[in-house]
């Protein structure tokens, strides 16, 4: 009887093979497809499309997530997704504290998804009698299960009782308009066993915000990798693979700007068959980490730039390494040289090298582009966990050649990075330090009478002013010398919240 939990992963698993659940998360026109092994997109449906009237137009059409390392003994350690077919070596649901025994993925086997109006009207109105909970509060996962880590999901504890419940004001903590959350392992190796897995979970966790056009949409991901294992490991990376289709997947270049840790997929020709001259780029970028590594490889079975398909052909890419296990080469198509470099058409960002080199300069052809980026190494000890805060973001289109990327990622990440909550954190999210009332902004101490420290900025980072408040008062927003949209930032002794306020419409 011991052994059971080994034998039932495996038909758990044969009861999801090719039916995860997936959601959908949008804004303003853009939307992505999650499912619940964390991976983004399948066979037939894009992982990041473009509303076009009533047509959905592709601009990504598989994400997944690698991670590669080795264990002290030098064994190479990894989990990967393809991003050519639905394949995985995930599957969802969590991983016990203890030796890394899975949850029953059947139970876990869900995109969980939540609007912001849905949480700030429970918010208002959970303590009334007519007020029906919504199913999405409800099944939110936020404590795991006897054995499993009891905080899963990120949530703001009411009643301050160390359980998740709604009914007593409990509710699922982002910042954003919107969320999905998923959790999933590598124990069984999903349906695509590929060497050693380490016994990692990863809970994934997108936000959408609001966005004016389509030029300053932006998905931000948080990756919590936890090692449940009993065993530590070096050199750790965490992968982002992108299959990517700019409208047209036939005609697209790639390009990274190493600067702002960012991988981006652009047209390559000056008009795409279905997004015309409009065409946006697509830029998957980390946040709270540099990028160690960025490269590219091809469907086909290519010995050198073909599909990864043993382990080390993954484990090599997320190092700037062909398949063979050669550096990628500075110039050209990146095969060829002894200039080694670790990020591919780095168009004048990379510090060791000041040249342009991106694929209009080196004359290639405009085509399918599947790319990797990858963060710099780490070690994950047995037991414990890092938070890589990364994003999805669309571009204004810059034909074929990608010089005006880099004063755009410069706002957009300093836009998402005034949206990260407090990363890493293992217990539940407190109520919000403030609530906005018109021009009010109304002080929620975790203890009565503890001063708030407010901080406003503008989108440029500068700040606007400081001011400290003491006990449950308000502050003026009209107090300030500017207006427009900023960034509220509160911090009390614990906590901190953070939003982005538009003092023209509050």
């Amino acid at each position: 009887m011991k052994y059971l939990p080994l034998i039932l992963p495996c038909f758990f698993f044969a009861s999801l093979n090719g039916q995860l659940n997936t959601a959908v998360l949008q804004t303003a026109g853009t939307r992505v497809l999650i499912n619940s092994d964390g991976t983004w997109g399948q066979s037939s449906k894009p992982a990041l499309s473009l509303n076009q009237g009533k047509v959905q137009v592709p601009l990504l059409n598989k994400l997944s997530v690698w991670v590669s390392g080795r264990s002290g003994a030098g064994t190479l350690m990894g989990s990967f997704s393809d991003v050519f077919s639905d394949s995985s070596n995930f599957l969802p649901g969590p991983l016990g504290l203890s030796g890394a025994v899975p949850a029953d993925p059947l139970l876990h086997d869900k995109v969980f998804t939540v609007q912001e109006s849905e949480v700030m009207s429970h918010r208002r109105d959970f303590r009334s009698k007519t007020y029906q909970l919504p199913s999405n509060l409800m099944e939110w996962p936020a404590n795991g299960n006897q054995g499993f880590d009891p905080v899963l999901a990120p949530y703001a504890d009411f009643d301050q009782n160390g359980k998740y419940n709604p009914a007593q004001g409990d509710y699922p903590y982002f910042s954003g308009n919107a969320c999905a959350y998923t959790i999933a392992n590598d124990f069984t190796g999903g349906n695509w066993k590929h060497g050693n897995t380490p016994g990692i979970e990863i809970q994934q966790l997108v936000r959408t915000f609001p966005a004016s056009g389509q030029d300053d949409q932006m998905f931000l991901i948080r990756f919590t990798v936890h090692n449940r294992s009993l065993n530590g490991y070096k050199g750790m990376r965490l992968s982002v693979a992108a299959d990517f289709s700019i409208g047209s997947n036939g005609d697209d270049y790639l390009t990274t700007d190493v600067v702002h840790n960012a991988l981006i997929a652009y047209n390559g020709s000056d008009s795409d068959v279905f997004l015309g001259k409009s065409a946006p780029a697509c830029a998957l970028m980390f946040l709270n980490r540099p990028v160690g590594a960025t490269i590219y490889f091809e469907s086909g079975n290519d010995a050198v730039k073909g599909k990864p398909r043993r382990p080390q052909d993954f484990y090599n890419l997320a190092r700037a390494c062909w398949k063979t296990g050669k550096p990628l080469a500075y110039g050209n198509a990146g095969l060829d040289g002894n200039n080694v470099t670790r990020f591919v058409y780095s168009n004048g960002t990379d510090p060791d090298f000041s040249g342009t080199w991106n694929e209009w300069d080196a004359a290639n052809f405009p085509g399918r582009r599947t790319g990797v980026i990858s963060t710099d190494s780490f070690d994950l000890p047995a037991g414990e966990s890092i938070v890589i805060e990364a994003a999805v973001s669309l571009l204004p289109g810059i034909g074929n050649k990608p010089d005006r990327c880099k004063p755009v990622l410069d706002f957009q990440q300093k836009l998402a990075s005034y949206q990260l909550s407090s990363a890493g954190t293992k217990k539940p999210m407190p109520v919000d330090l403030f609530s906005l009332r018109g021009f009010w902004v109304d002080i929620h101490p975790p203890r009565t009478g503890a001063p708030v420290k407010l901080e406003f900025f503008r989108l440029n980072g500068s700040r606007i002013g400081t001011y400290c408040i003491l006990n449950d008062s308000s502050f003026n927003l009209k107090n300030l010398p500017d207006l427009g949209i900023i960034l509220l930032k509160a911090t009390s002794e614990d906590y901190t919240s953070c939003k982005l306020i538009n003092l023209t419409t509050n």
